[in-house]
């Protein structure tokens, strides 16, 4: 009897727990306010949302650990933690599913958002010189003792004139003799012939760090486009961390 009184009591007091918690409330809405503004000023941490997708219902909501690209549809709403804070719950999935066919195929859906990697914005992309591709020097494929130059324009003693891609030669009888050896060649193009050309460094021991000291100079007023580590016995092929960018893009070298 009293294990059955104390069952009795135990489900009283759930009931009451139940009646009175308060209610999860959630919808569908859509991230931005449709004009391609998802932050909003002056509030940390709260972002636009459309109800339902309907640019005529934006409100705005706590969004402190979900992304903020403009477009992606979400569910927001509250929690018996935290009632009366209205934030973003979820991804909404199921419009991935329904709308996008995201489940189905495998493939991820992430809306248009290019705007957020502006400069300036709250996600944008540095860019480093060496990524982008014109001139730029890279190892070939398959891997060799050679390295290739993508396509682009650079500047001559007559006007620009185009690279339309192409490799260096065949470095392999440039590479020291010795195990713990190494030397730099620095390619560039030469402004007056629109040769491809390269400054071929003395053999050196091993080589520390920065690169650029034991790089040799390109003359003055060529084209620099990058230089290459060569290594010492055993150095089959050139690879990605051989090759260092000397592009200059707002002068000349030398």
């Amino acid at each position: 009897m009293p294990k059955r009184g104390e069952s009795e009591l135990r489900r009283a007091v759930k009931g009451l727990v139940r009646q009175f918690q308060p209610k999860i409330v959630h919808t569908r809405a859509v991230m931005g306010d449709g004009f391609g503004n998802v932050d909003v000023p002056g509030r940390p941490g709260y972002v636009n949302v459309r109800i339902a997708g309907d640019a005529n219902q934006v409100a705005q909501v706590f969004a402190k650990s979900w992304s903020s690209a403009h477009g992606t549809p979400i569910i927001i709403g509250e929690t018996p933690q935290q009632a009366g804070l209205m934030q973003v719950l979820d991804i909404d999935w199921g419009s991935f599913i329904q709308q996008r066919g995201w489940g189905y195929s495998g493939t991820s859906y992430l809306p248009k958002h290019g705007f957020t990697h502006r400069w300036g914005n709250d996600d944008t992309v540095y860019v480093e010189g060496s990524q982008f591709l014109p001139l730029s020097m890279q190892e070939t494929i398959p891997p060799s003792m050679q390295a290739f130059i993508y396509q682009g324009y650079y500047p001559t003693d007559s006007g620009p004139h185009r690279w339309g891609g192409g490799y260096t030669p065949d470095l392999t009888y440039m590479m020291p003799t010795g195990v713990i050896q190494s030397r730099f060649m620095s390619f560039y193009f030469d402004p007056a012939t629109t040769l491809l050309c390269a400054v071929t460094g003395t053999v050196l021991g091993y080589i520390g760090m920065p690169w650029w000291t034991f790089a040799p100079a390109t003359p003055s007023g060529s084209v620099p486009i990058g230089a290459v580590e060569l290594w010492g016995a055993g150095m089959s092929a050139i690879r990605f961390n051989h090759i260092h960018d000397i592009r200059c893009f707002v002068c000349r070298g030398g």
